[in-house]
């Protein structure tokens, strides 16, 4: 009870935020806290845990995590509205010599690679994999703005609305991470200490939360979401790319990173996919889905402008570009 007290005199008073918002924060630290409790008064001489509090921890943690991820999309362009698609394969959409020259040394790189499931979402890849033996490690490619964090995002917070929870969502921002922890910190320990705020105090191995995200790590429900792996110097790189593969070796949950193509070399064991470019049908769902009704108008302004200048083309099929091009186009 002093806890959720002290959490809501931090919401109002410190934060000034909605008091709606203090009362949900204040619930969650009280169901939090009498599960702990409830957990050390119900243990046996074996160990076995009767009231488990570590059920409601998780729910704690998703219901934090969908309201940081509900807030941070809406502070994107794109972000749910067109759900976009990985391949394989590497394709080249328009006259974007740049992307060209970049897919084709991916392409020698890798050698040709049967793309056995086409364009496909992020969620049905993971599903026609997820009977695979062993550990999945998967890097997404993509060109600024070609929507890879967002990707991440709307991945992480599908799976942190599901009721009953399935995949447990461990999204991570790598920059952030190394620029805010010192090196070898614990993952999951990270990932609370930001869900609660910089100005909270250190999160240990012991923390209800993280004891709880890590019991779900060890039955495999859980799914780490690394963003920005080329954002960490090379130096520092390696290293990370370890700790990712001995942790998707250990716990058989699968990894997924994303990466600027540009300076990246694909990890030994690690599959590669490419953020697909919107072709002109979801260029289309794109431009509807954010400006209705004046979206034919919209897009006829773009078309002419594509054809008067070919070198402009390209930039329709990337959904940031796209995106601001509508809106200077209304």
């Amino acid at each position: 009870a002093a806890e959720a007290l002290a959490v809501m005199r931090e919401v109002l008073l410190v934060e000034r935020a909605p008091l709606d918002r203090a009362v949900r924060r204040m619930r969650r630290a009280f169901r939090s806290g009498l599960g702990w409790m409830l957990w050390h008064a119900t243990r046996t001489r074996s160990n076995r845990v009767l009231v488990d509090p570590l059920a409601i921890a998780v729910r704690e943690y998703l219901e934090r995590a969908r309201d940081d991820l509900e807030r941070e999309l809406r502070e994107t362009l794109i972000a749910g509205r067109l759900e976009l698609l990985v391949s394989e394969s590497i394709k080249v959409t328009g006259d974007d010599s740049g992307a060209t020259a970049e897919f084709a040394r991916g392409r020698r790189r890798r050698g040709d690679v049967e793309d056995l499931l086409g364009s496909t979402t992020l969620r049905g890849l993971l599903e026609a994999i997820q009977l695979d033996s062993g550990p999945q490690y998967l890097v997404v490619l993509g060109r600024p703005g070609a929507g890879k964090s967002v990707l991440l995002q709307d991945y992480a917070l599908e799976l942190a609305r599901q009721d009953p929870p399935g995949r447990i969502p461990i999204f991570i921002r790598v920059r952030e991470m190394i620029d805010e922890a010192a090196p070898g910190t614990d993952f999951l320990e990270f990932v609370i200490g930001r869900q609660r705020g910089l100005s909270s105090e250190p999160v240990g191995k012991d923390d209800p939360l993280v004891m709880s995200l890590r019991r779900a790590v060890e039955a495999r429900r859980a799914v780490f979401l690394l963003d920005g792996i080329d954002e960490v110097p090379p130096g520092r790189r390696d290293a990370l790319l370890r700790r990712a593969r001995a942790l998707g070796a250990e716990s058989g949950c699968p990894i997924v990173m994303t990466s600027r193509p540009i300076g990246f070399v694909c990890p030994a064991g690690f599959r590669e996919l490419w953020l697909q470019p919107l072709d002109g049908p979801r260029q289309r769902e794109l431009v509807t889905k954010r400006h209705g009704d004046d979206a034919t108008r919209i897009l006829a302004v773009i078309e002419s402008r594509r054809i008067a200048r070919s070198s402009f083309g390209h930039l329709a099929s990337n959904p940031l570009f796209l995106t601001l091009l509508s809106d200077l186009a209304r």
